[in-house]
C-alpha cells in the first residue's frame, strides 16, 4: 500500500505556485481563514466530549479504543482513495455531508442511550477518525492553492486562525458543560461543519480564477521524483515518532483525570465537572499557541527554515521530560503538555503540511490520508498497548516511563532535522 502511495504521489511533472490576479488569490485566502475557523472550532466542541467519555473506562480498556479507530482507518482508506478520484471538490462535498449526518446521528444516539459502551465506543472512534481526517483533508485543500514557498508565509496566518477557532469552541464547550450535558455540544458543531461545507462551496468557485503556472526545470523534476519515496517515508517516520510521543503523554493525561472519585475534579477554588476541565485545558493552550503565532512562527519558518521548525520542539521535549523523570510532579508534567500542545500547533503543525505543498495536487490528497490516517493512527494503536505493556511491568511510575519517552523525543528531533533539510534541498532545485 505505502509503494502504491509514494509512486502515485510524484507521477506528475510539475506542482502548482498561484499567481493570479492579486483580487482572487485574497479572496481564496479569505475563504481559507473563514474555512480553517470554523473546521479548528468544531473540532474543539467535539474534542472535550469524546475525551470525557473515554475517561469513564479502565485505563487498560483505552487501547481497545485506539485499535478500534485504526480498524476503522484501515477500512476507509481504499474507500477514500476511490472517492478522491471524483474530483477535489466533489470528494470534499461528499465528505463533509457525511460528517454532518454523523453528528447529528449520535446526537440522537448519545440522548437515547447515553450510557451505552458500543455507543461511546463508536463516538470515540468516530471523532478521532473526523479530527484527523478534517484536518489532514483541508490542509490538503490548502496546500493547492500555494506554492512550498507561499506555504511558509501563508501557512502561520492559517494556522492563527484555527487557534482563534480553537478558543471560540473550547469557550463555547466550557460554558455549555457548565449549564448542559455534554451531548449538546454536538449541535453547535453541526452548526460549523455547515458553514464548512458552504466555505468549501465557494472556495471552489474562486479557485478556477487562480491561474496556474507550472515552473520546473527537467533536473528539479528528475530530483523529486528521484527523492519521492525517501520523502515520503521520511514524513511518515516523523509523524509516527511525534504520534507515539503523544499517546503517551495523553495516557499520563487520562490517568490524572480519570481517577478522581466522581466526576468532578477541583481546579483552585472551583468544583468543575471533567468535561469542563478538558474545554478549559484546550483553552489556555489555543490562547498560550496564538501569542506563539503571533509573535513566532512566520519568522520561524521564513527565516530559520524548515529543518529547525521541525526540530525545535522535541528538542525542548527533551529538557523537559529529563525533568520530569528527576521531579515526577503535576506541574511539570502539565508544563511538558503545554510545550509539547502549543509547539506543535504553532510550529510543527504548519511546517509539517508545509512539507506537502512539494507533492503534485493532483495525488495530494492520496499521501496526506495515508500519513494522517494509516501513520498516524497506527502510532496511536503501537503508542496505547506500549504504555499498558509498560504500565503491568513497571506500575505507574511517572520517572520510568519517562525513560522510554526520552528516545522517542531524541529520535523525531533527528527525523524533523533530516526531513526538513531534504525540503529545503527539493525546494532550493526546485526554483532554480
Amino acid at each position: 500500500m505505502l509503494r502504491y502511495v509514494q509512486r502515485e504521489a510524484f507521477n506528475k511533472r510539475s506542482a502548482p505556485v498561484c499567481e493570479g490576479k492579486k483580487a482572487g488569490n485574497k479572496q481564496a485566502l479569505n475563504q481559507v481563514y473563514i474555512y480553517f475557523f470554523c473546521l479548528n472550532c468544531c473540532n474543539y466542541l467535539l474534542r472535550p466530549v469524546r475525551d470525557e467519555m473515554a475517561l469513564h473506562y479502565e485505563l487498560a480498556q483505552l487501547p481497545y479504543f485506539f485499535t478500534g479507530t485504526f480498524a476503522c482507518m484501515l477500512v476507509l482508506f481504499p474507500l477514500l482513495s476511490r472517492l478522491n478520484s471524483l474530483g477535489n471538490e466533489h470528494f470534499m462535498r461528499v465528505i463533509h455531508y457525511f460528517f454532518i449526518s454523523n453528528l447529528l446521528i449520535f446526537w440522537w444516539l448519545l440522548s437515547m442511550l447515553k450510557d451505552s459502551y458500543w455507543v461511546h465506543l463508536s463516538f470515540f472512534g468516530w471523532t478521532s477518525v473526523f479530527n484527523l481526517l478534517s484536518i489532514s483533508l483541508g490542509w490538503g485543500l490548502i496546500t493547492n492553492l500555494f506554492s512550498a514557498q507561499q506555504a511558509k508565509s501563508s501557512f502561520a496566518h492559517i494556522a492563527l486562525m484555527g487557534s482563534l477557532g480553537g478558543i471560540t469552541g473550547s469557550s463555547i464547550a466550557f460554558v455549555g458543560a457548565l449549564f448542559f450535558t455534554p451531548v449538546y455540544l454536538l449541535l453547535p458543531g453541526v452548526v460549523m461543519l455547515s458553514i464548512v461545507l458552504w466555505n468549501i462551496q465557494k472556495l471552489h468557485k474562486v479557485k478556477p480564477s487562480i491561474t496556474h503556472t507550472f515552473r520546473q526545470t527537467k533536473q528539479s523534476t528528475s530530483l523529486i521524483e528521484k527523492n519521492g519515496k525517501r520523502y515520503i517515508r521520511q514524513i511518515s517516520g516523523l509523524v509516527l515518532l511525534y504520534t507515539l510521543l503523544a499517546t503517551f503523554l495523553y495516557f499520563e493525561q487520562a490517568h490524572l483525570l480519570a481517577y478522581s472519585q466522581s466526576n468532578d475534579v477541583l481546579v483552585g477554588v472551583f468544583q468543575l465537572n471533567r468535561t469542563a476541565v478538558l474545554a478549559l485545558m484546550a483553552l489556555g493552550i489555543n490562547a498560550f499557541t496564538l501569542v506563539l503565532q503571533l509573535l513566532v512562527t512566520k519568522r520561524v519558518l521564513l527565516k530559520r527554515g524548515m529543518a529547525y521548525a521541525l526540530s525545535v520542539v522535541p528538542s525542548l521535549l527533551v529538557i523537559c521530560l529529563i525533568t520530569l523523570s528527576f521531579y515526577p510532579v503535576l506541574g511539570v508534567l502539565l508544563f511538558t503538555q503545554m510545550i509539547y500542545k502549543t509547539g506543535n500547533y504553532a510550529l510543527m503543525r504548519p511546517a509539517r503540511e508545509a512539507l506537502f505543498a512539494l507533492i503534485a495536487p493532483d495525488n495530494k490528497y492520496r499521501v496526506k490520508i495515508w500519513v494522517d490516517l494509516i501513520v498516524y493512527r497506527g502510532g496511536d494503536v503501537l503508542g496505547s498497548w506500549l504504555f499498558v505493556m509498560l504500565l503491568g511491568v513497571f506500575g505507574l511510575q511517572i520517572e520510568i516511563l519517562t525513560l522510554v519517552i526520552i528516545p522517542i523525543a531524541y529520535l523525531w528531533q533527528r527525523q524533523g532535522r533530516q526531513v526538513g533539510r531534504l525540503h529545503e534541498k527539493l525546494l532550493l532545485e526546485k526554483t532554480h
